[in-house]
Formats: C-alpha cells, structure tokens, sequence
C-alpha cells in the first residue's frame, strides 16, 4: 500500500518543477549540479527527502552551481499503516555536498546500530535522466527501463 501511494504522488506530480538554487536562468544547465529531492527507501520503510521551503511547490530536482552545499534533509522511516493510525519515524539531519557540474546527486541513507548516515549518491555526469527516482517510478509502471 505504501509503495502504492508513493508511486501514485510521482506519477501524479507530473507538473513538479525544476528550481535554481543560487543561480540565476542565464546560467546554462551543462554548468550546474543537479539534486533529486527526494527518494523512497523500501528496506527501511521509508524515504528521504531534501526540507526546503517550496512555498506549497512541489519540487522534484534543485540545480545548483559546482562547489559545497549543505541541505537540511528529512529522513522519515519506519512507516508503519494499522487500520486508522498511521506512525513513522522521523530525523532532521544537516548533509554536506560537494557538487561536480553536470553531474546528478541522490540523497539516500542508511541504518546501522540504530544511527542514521545520511548521504549525496554520485550519479556521474552522463547519468540517464529516465533513471532518476522520479522517472524510475513511472517507468517501472510501464514495464520498461532496463539500464538504470
């Protein structure tokens, strides 16, 4: 049901918009990294998303120029549905990244010994845009995506 519901927010968020952090639109996008800004997380349960005011937006990439960002990131794990209630875990957690131009980032984390590492996947600058977690999920509706 979970995976249901996630799946159904990604293909429902067709209209989801790329922002520019820091940067202004004369800046072409071969000059910037670009950030995915959330991903789900089935073996915890749960996802990970980028906690920045979108004023209502739904976001799904920020571009930002080469050199260091730190982002606040929300992790919510855990999430568990029985009958009416509905419970999850939750952190808020500051991550570092050293952005490449050109190159696509993933934040993604993992568990160990009850400690949350959160962390920025390096996609690499020739990284398939059908890849990215936004498209991925539609794609594995429609059967197709080999590759990613």
């Amino acid at each position: 049901m979970r995976n249901f519901i996630f799946i159904l927010l990604i293909t429902l968020s067709g209209c989801a918009q790329t922002v520019r952090l820091e940067v202004d639109e004369s800046v072409e996008r071969s000059e910037l990294a670009s950030v995915t800004t959330a991903l789900y997380v089935p073996e915890y349960r749960g996802s990970v998303v980028l906690d920045i005011d979108t004023r209502g937006e739904f976001v799904w990439e920020y571009l930002v120029p080469e050199g260091e960002h730190i982002f606040d990131v929300k992790i919510i794990m855990d999430s568990n549905v029985d009958g009416l209630t509905i419970s999850w875990k939750e952190a808020k957690i500051k991550v570092k990244l050293l952005a490449e131009k050109g190159h696509y980032y993933i934040p993604k984390f993992t568990v160990k010994n009850n400690e949350v590492f959160v962390y920025f996947e390096d996609k690499g600058a020739n990284y398939s845009t059908d890849c990215l977690p936004r498209y991925n999920a539609s794609v594995r509706l429609n059967g197709s995506g080999s590759g990613c």
